[in-house]
């Protein structure tokens, strides 16, 4: 078995609710009469590559916490307290309904609301960290570390669809390994990250990040790197280190070091594709916004030679 270093010699491109305590009655969801608050969500370009997984929308199904309050302004007393909800997507165009298919209404007194909304639901607004999972190879463990959030103002009453826009609060590492010279057998090939925090703080009350902590650990992403593979880690800056590990077929290893600090932004993708030769490895890099399609800029391209 042979152990194959690779070392980076550049840097990544940069691109440049409510709560117990409020005052007033539960909303009436059963009356006949009011405007019942009606949503729907939208996504940044929610993906994960290998699968095409909820390409543009959530899927199906997918469930969304909701936390709704009424706006008060001058010292004016809360007339509507609202419950935690939980709103599915009834279709793959972010149609919201929420449980039961009995929606909140608007205050009866013409004031508006604020949306914080939060995907995954095991995160509530109780939340003060969020953590990614360490074993990220099926959808469900993606999607559970797919963190996002969307925060609305409804300054009246409406009877308009409001579109709720989520924002991915992580960071997306996208790897696709290629059969270069010689042709190396890729198939049933594993990647595993190295040296990434895993968990970040997280505010559920006002749904904004804050810094990594504990201690660096592994993330497993797929046990067949033939096709692009994705997986999703807390935004983070990451000092020269082992980086991942590719571990073919025929149990050669590839490991993958940086020689700078990678800086790794929420909300941005980052794509690397290494190209697996007899005696050498290949790798380009881009990096781009999350909610935009790679548009062949921001490239850089290393070469290094395999150790024997």
């Amino acid at each position: 078995m042979r152990n194959i270093l690779l070392y980076m010699a550049s840097a990544l491109l940069f691109l440049t609710g409510c709560n117990s305590s409020d005052e007033g009655p539960i909303a009436d969801t059963d009356h006949d009469s009011g405007i019942p608050i009606m949503l729907r969500a939208g996504v940044e370009n929610l993906t994960r590559a290998s699968s095409g997984l909820q390409n543009s929308q959530f899927e199906k199904g997918a469930a969304i916490n909701i936390y709704l309050k009424e706006i008060t302004t001058g010292g004016q007393t809360v007339t509507t307290k609202y419950s935690p909800l939980v709103y599915t997507t009834t279709n793959a165009s972010g149609a919201l309904s929420p449980q039961n298919n009995t929606y909140p209404y608007f205050p009866t007194n013409g004031r508006g609301i604020t949306v914080l909304a939060i995907y995954p639901t095991a995160v509530t607004n109780a939340a003060t960290t969020f953590s990614v999972e360490a074993e990220q190879k099926t959808n469900l463990a993606y999607k559970a570390s797919d963190l996002m959030v969307a925060t609305d103002t409804i300054p009246a009453p409406t009877s308009q669809v409001q579109t709720l826009q989520f924002k991915h609060l992580m960071t997306k590492i996208s790897i696709q390994v290629v059969s270069g010279t010689g042709s190396p057998n890729i198939k049933n090939s594993s990647v595993t990250l190295y040296n990434v925090y895993r968990d970040i703080y997280f505010s559920g009350v006002t749904g904004q990040l804050g810094d990594v902590h504990g201690s660096r650990g592994t993330i497993a992403v797929t046990d067949d790197c033939s096709t692009q593979q994705s997986c999703i880690i807390p935004p983070q800056d990451i000092d020269p280190c082992r980086f991942f590990r590719i571990r073919l077929a025929n149990r050669d290893v590839i490991y993958y070091y940086s020689t700078q600090t990678l800086n790794f932004k929420s909300g941005h993708e980052y794509k690397f594709v290494i190209t697996v030769n007899q005696n050498s490895l290949d790798v380009t890099y881009t990096m781009h916004p999350w909610s935009d399609e790679e548009d062949g800029s921001n490239v850089v391209t290393t070469h290094a030679d395999m150790e024997q």
